[in-house]
């Protein structure tokens, strides 16, 4: 989680900031859905946020955990970037990010995929219309399966994050994205790169 802000004064002088929780919002990443044993009045959690003047981002990424109840519906509706010179139909080809050592990476070339996104997004912000903005994590080229196929094929693979935010930012209000993209929220939304590794040597 973060607190970053102050975005503007409200008419008690209190500063608007951001509360923005990682995707452990999720019981698993891809659930795209509050955990209930960490939220079990997710009405009432906005109702305390929205009373000290802040707005709620929620981390999304476009990976879907192998744990996440989401990902048998995904491999049964081809929702993910398929296994290359796979002989089986709907094998995705998995992957790894932050602490998920398996998932799916959903597959933003396909319209079948990015109508269910959309949907998913479109839930959550319905939760709370006005105070609910979203942070676009997409990782980086290294979390790309090794051999992957999109539906469509990307001239780049780093395209595919375009892709995400761009569809993201057209069902949802976008504050961040991860990477440099050229889909990005206008200011006062930010860019968080990864930090890199350094050494004396």
């Amino acid at each position: 989680t973060g607190l970053f802000g102050p975005d503007s004064k409200e008419p008690n002088g209190k500063s608007r900031g951001y509360l923005m929780l990682d995707y452990h919002w999720q019981s698993s990443m891809g659930d795209f859905k509050f955990d209930i044993n960490d939220f079990p009045n997710v009405k009432e959690t906005f109702k305390m946020i929205n009373e000290t003047g802040l707005k709620l981002v929620l981390t999304v990424n476009p990976y879907v955990s192998t744990e996440s109840e989401n990902f048998a519906y995904g491999v049964n509706q081809g929702l993910f970037v398929k296994e290359r010179n796979s002989t089986a139909d709907r094998v995705p080809a998995l992957t790894w990010i932050k602490d998920v050592s398996s998932a799916g990476l959903l597959d933003i070339t396909s319209n079948h995929t990015v109508a269910w996104i959309k949907n998913q997004l479109k839930a959550l912000k319905a939760l709370d219309p006005d105070n609910v903005l979203f942070y676009l994590d997409t990782g980086n080229t290294f979390h790309m399966p090794t051999y992957y196929e999109f539906s469509e094929s990307l001239d780049n693979p780093d395209m595919y994050r375009d892709y995400f935010v761009k569809h993201c930012m057209s069902e949802v209000s976008v504050i961040g994205v991860s990477g440099a993209s050229s889909k990005r929220p206008k200011a006062p939304a930010f860019i968080f790169l990864s930090p890199l590794e350094s050494t004396w040597e």
